[in-house]
């Protein structure tokens, strides 16, 4: 499924859901199981908030590792090649956030990306369960020829309890590598 909608900048986006295993049962053959943990890192000196990125337990071990980082710092969703992985998203810390209730929480920017996806799993308001297929195509030979063309974009929707019963819903844009460059 596909939607279409305009922001408040007047920016289209254009989503896809995730497959599911009762209306596709093609589900493929999980070969790496993980926990990525989502937290918000602020930075008061600067201003900023940013969305941090981990595995946990933490992983060192290439062919496992599903949490990578570019040169530049940036963290990534890795699917090592030739891997069908399932992680579970946790929304960590001590920040009163959840998934949407009422809605998967994950969306992806491309539907051509939608057929490797499945959300498997939205029962915990603080979780979602995603199975990802590896891709076919070969990774980049290093990480400094990375040009973000095996990138696949996909969002993070939670909701922000302000007190009072007002939640502020926000979206992530982390980033997949599927495949991950080589020795990225």
């Amino acid at each position: 499924m596909i939607s279409t909608e305009t922001s408040a900048s007047n920016r289209c986006n254009h989503r896809a859901a995730l497959q599911c295993p009762q209306t596709n049962p093609n589900l493929p053959d999980v070969t790496i199981t993980g926990t990525v943990i989502f937290d918000l890192i602020t930075d008061a000196a600067a201003g900023t908030v940013r969305l941090g990125i981990r595995q946990d337990p933490p992983v060192t071990c290439n062919e496992t590792r599903l949490v990578g980082e570019t040169p530049a710092g940036d963290q990534y969703i890795r699917v090592p090649k030739g891997n069908n992985v399932r992680i579970i998203f946790e929304l960590g810390g001590n920040w009163q956030w959840t998934f949407p209730p009422t809605a998967d929480g994950i969306t992806l920017k491309s539907a051509s990306h939608s057929t490797r996806y499945w959300l498997t799993d939205a029962s915990c308001p603080r979780s979602r369960t995603v199975v990802i297929q590896s891709s076919h195509v070969s990774p980049l030979e290093n990480v400094e020829a990375d040009d973000g063309r095996f990138d696949e974009r996909f969002n993070i929707e939670v909701l922000i309890n302000q007190g009072r019963g007002h939640a502020l819903a926000v979206e992530f844009d982390p980033i997949t590598k599927n495949p991950p460059p080589v020795g990225g």
